[in-house]
């Protein structure tokens, strides 16, 4: 596989690992701690509340590989057209304008929203004004930042990407010794304290792609044709996150409506759980996208879909070695991690689980769409589909049907959604085949899927429920996604490729 034979696309996906497994630990455990810290009912308010304007982050990570793929592309082009940092100017430039737009929209729909619909405590609203406030300036650095941090992702420098985020987790710890010896409310010292988090990583992210990317330093001169088609793509990548803003935040915010903050509280959880996951299968996707889109700039469309199928399927593995073990053990997991089972969190967890899988296999498709530059129709149709979820779950609310019966909705509506990104790709990339993809894709994952679950589900009746017992079966989960996969999955090119990196990068080191 010598499309993938690239020291640089393993060592940066090392880079991201290591990043990931301290963010993992640290979050996982800073999560415990500000659930005891702040009790069950502040957490589910910092939830509904500050996730008004927190996921608006989501939108900024969206973003920010929308003006990856502008800087790859850019990259990928003959240098003698090479326009860096009039692009990144531009770029700049219309984030700026969008973060006014939304700091207009948040001050007064967004505050209306919040008094007048939010279900919050009489006691806590002063709180709850404190958390929307602070989220929201989290919100608007991380948007500035977002052409600095996406120039890095760009430029593959991997390393800096996860030298950042040890910052971050380091300026987490803080967070939760300074919950303990601060004599202030909780909920607003929390919430003071993560937007200090965000400001201060923003400000890194921009003084290392400073000094790393002559590019990013602002200049005057604008590109109008790039600032069109920037603001065009823009636009729909933004739309498609608002999208899949409005199918999470927006549920998070109809289960408060319908359900309180202790629904909240589960959410919470469920969606830290499938942010984790989601991370650790998302972390090669980001190493491998540069190289796809630079390869689709070069018009080397073999390698386009090589790298989209190795892509598909190790994001596959990735994630699904994670979440089995999880499904099988939900219970017995949250208790150990947070002490505390709060209702509805099982279920939760487990439907959240199978949700992002189907998400997660979008991505790849995702990716080439956006290396095409052909995003109108995709996100306009695809993520206009997606959002009548949430109106049928509100509908479903209130005919009185039970709380877990959003995520079938969602689980639903988003396969369908699959299938309709499928004929999409078909359209936009024409070595793209849809039988294919279901003969080398769907068919060996729905394998492995089938036959790893019925001898999990059979042997967590054989394993004890101690933490021995508990931690046996996640080892034997994990062992067995990875021989199914290896069996099934992958192409013989793709096992020689991966026999050779085991062997190279970590069995002789």
């Amino acid at each position: 596989m010598a499309y993938l034979d690239s020291n640089r696309i393993v060592k940066n996906t090392i880079f991201l690992y290591l990043r990931m497994f301290v963010s993992m630990a640290v979050s996982l455990y800073t999560v415990r701690i500000v659930l005891q810290t702040l009790t069950l009912e502040d957490y589910g308010i910092y939830s509904a509340v500050g996730g008004i304007v927190s996921t608006f982050i989501v939108v900024a990570n969206v973003l920010t590989n929308a003006s990856q793929r502008f800087f790859s592309y850019e990259f990928g082009k003959d240098s003698k057209n090479y326009k860096g940092q009039r692009l990144f100017s531009t770029i700049f430039l219309t984030y700026f304008v969008l973060s006014i737009i939304i700091i207009i929209v948040a001050e007064t729909v967004g505050v209306w929203f919040l008094h007048n619909k939010m279900t919050i405590p009489e006691s806590r609203e002063d709180a709850a004004m404190w958390v929307f406030q602070f989220a929201l300036l989290s919100f608007v650095c991380s948007l500035l930042a977002n052409p600095f941090q996406a120039m890095i992702i760009a430029k593959e420098k991997m390393g800096i990407y996860a030298y950042i985020s040890f910052a971050d987790v380091f300026f987490k710890l803080l967070i939760v010794y300074s919950l303990k010896v601060i004599d202030f409310d909780q909920l607003k010292t929390y919430a003071l304290l993560v937007a200090v988090v965000h400001i201060c990583t923003s400000m890194i992210y921009v003084a290392f792609c400073i000094k790393i990317a002559p590019e990013s330093k602002l200049g005057r001169i604008i590109d109008k044709a790039a600032l069109k088609s920037v603001f065009s793509y823009s636009s729909w990548t933004l739309f498609g996150a608002l999208a899949g803003m409005c199918n999470t935040q927006g549920l998070n915010i109809v289960l408060n409506i319908f359900w309180g903050p202790i629904a909240n509280a589960a959410y919470a959880i469920s969606v830290q759980i499938s942010s984790t996951v989601t991370i650790f299968a998302g972390n090669f996707a980001l190493a491998i996208k540069p190289p796809l889109i630079k390869s689709y700039a070069a018009e080397q469309y073999d390698n386009v879909l090589k790298l989209f199928k190795f892509g598909t399927k190790t994001t596959f593995l990735l994630m699904y070695m994670l979440i089995l073990p999880i499904f099988i053990c939900t219970p017995e997991i949250l208790a150990t991690w947070l002490g505390q089972v709060g209702n509805y969190m099982v279920d939760f967890v487990r439907l959240t689980l199978i949700y992002t899988l189907i998400l997660t296999l979008s991505n790849p498709i995702t990716n080439i769409v956006q290396a095409a530059g052909k995003v109108k129709i995709y996100h306009g149709i695809v993520d206009g589909f997606t959002l009548l979820s949430l109106p049928v779950v509100v509908v479903l609310y209130k005919k009185g049907l039970a709380i877990n019966i959003c995520y079938y909705v969602s689980i639903t509506i988003f396969s369908i959604a699959h299938l309709i990104r499928l004929f999409i790709l078909k359209k936009v990339f024409y070595l793209f085949s849809i039988r294919e993809y279901f003969k080398t894709l769907i068919l060996p994952m729905g394998a492995i899927l089938m036959l790893s679950s019925a001898v999990m589900f059979y042997l967590k009746n054989v394993f004890s429920e101690e933490f021995i017992g508990i931690t046996s079966c996640c080892l034997v989960s994990l062992l067995l996604v990875v021989v199914l996969s290896f069996l099934i999955l992958f192409s013989k090119n793709e096992k020689l490729y991966l026999k050779r990196i085991i062997n190279e990068k970590i069995i002789r080191r």
